[in-house]
């Protein structure tokens, strides 16, 4: 039976009388600025988010702008970047069984809330791809530095991919040597001592990153485990926030991460009694205003205060006479941002502002290492 994919050739003999075949992928031609559009549509419709990635549209943009056909212009730059894309579009990459005769490459990856890496041998002097991998950080890892992160992808693939890796040579290909900064490391102890212990039974051989499909690969999947900011170079600063209420005070605690990785707690007691709700919205406003201060330009704010983040969110009305002057409030400094992301956690998953919450409250005793301040004035005052 023919096949009727538009990225197939078609059979005009096998259609009903009267009905006639639609064009082919390599069929389209651009020759008015109508019929660029439709093209242009279906290719979007397919493709749009690998293309932005590896700029395949880049000539079509001034395209997008103009207003009448008058303006439109077809030009040599123009036709082959849509032969590239109609190529592109009809060979896609395709998984391939391993061979053990072949030695493996891994590309790594890693960003401020996800790992990710592919995992590739050549095949014809090709690279092809054999498996992929991609995981979201956990709340302490997301602390990790930048190096520490793509060590953890490193020990997350290997033993993932162990029945591929462990009797194969590994190429580790990425931006920094990881096997050098463990092997580095005076005492193996701790996450690295585990990572590296784990890692011993594998043949991995570091190889520097260069200009290659592979690395771009990773470092895509690892961009798409997570919702992009959409704003390009512009990485957030992450809020984690939370409440204390008890006999002896109310107290919120805030652990903040920098663009850059750098983190912050603060522990403030509050001078009046609030309740629950009303204590999780003075936390998220004073560290509203922490972030102002510091310059923060995109925020993810996470907090285990379903009502009050999905109160924000506007998932739920606020009907509180108690904490629609707190709603309001956290509005009006959310608005100054130019993203603010709200996202819901369980409390197991903010424990350092609990800790912290709870410290301030006096729920628990103060350690040396947090410092607590009062809030002489509330967010509603």
């Amino acid at each position: 039976m023919p096949s009727t994919s538009k990225f197939n050739d078609q059979d005009n003999t096998s259609l009903p009388e009267g009905k006639t075949a639609q064009p082919t992928l390599q069929d389209l031609t651009p020759e008015h600025k109508r019929k660029y559009d439709q093209v242009m549509e279906e290719l979007a419709a397919q493709v749009i988010q690998q293309f932005t990635y590896i700029n395949r549209i880049e000539p079509f943009m001034p395209l997008v702008k103009i207003k009448s056909a008058g303006e439109f212009f077809w030009g040599q730059e123009q036709q082959k970047a849509f032969d590239n894309s109609k190529q592109y579009l009809s060979s896609p990459p395709v998984l391939v069984p391993p061979r053990s005769d072949q030695p493996f490459t891994v590309y790594l990856s890693a960003d401020a809330v996800s790992v990710g890496s592919v995992l590739i041998q050549e095949f014809q002097g090709k690279e092809r791809i054999v498996f992929y991998l991609s995981r979201r950080l956990l709340d302490a890892e997301t602390r990790y530095n930048k190096m520490e992160r793509l060590c953890l992808c490193l020990y997350f693939t290997c033993t993932k991919l162990w029945h591929y890796l462990l009797n194969a040579e590994t190429h580790v290909v990425c931006k920094a040597d990881v096997i050098k900064h463990m092997l580095a490391a005076p005492i193996l102890k701790g996450r690295l001592g585990k990572w590296m212990y784990a890692l011993s039974e594998f043949d991995v051989r570091f190889q520097p990153a260069k200009a290659v499909k592979g690395q771009a690969l990773a470092d895509l999947i690892t961009e798409r485990v997570v919702s992009s900011t959409s704003f390009v170079g512009v990485r957030p600063w992450v809020l984690f926030f939370d409440g204390s209420t008890c006999d002896p005070a109310c107290g919120v605690g805030l652990y903040i991460v920098s663009s850059r990785g750098v983190t912050f707690q603060f522990a403030f007691r509050l001078a009046s009694k609030l309740t629950n709700n009303q204590t999780e919205y003075e936390a998220v406003h004073k560290g509203l205003e922490l972030l102002l201060d510091a310059g923060a330009e995109v925020v993810e704010i996470f907090g285990d205060s379903k009502v009050v983040i999905r109160q924000l969110t506007e998932d739920y009305d606020c009907v509180s006479d108690n904490l629609y002057p707190y709603f309001i409030k956290c509005h009006d400094l959310m608005v100054k941002f130019r993203q603010v992301m709200l996202t819901w956690i369980p409390r197991e998953q903010n424990g350092d502002a609990n800790r912290l919450a709870q410290v301030a409250s006096g729920y628990i005793p103060q350690t040396d290492d947090v410092s607590v301040d009062i809030l002489q004035q509330s967010a509603v005052d």
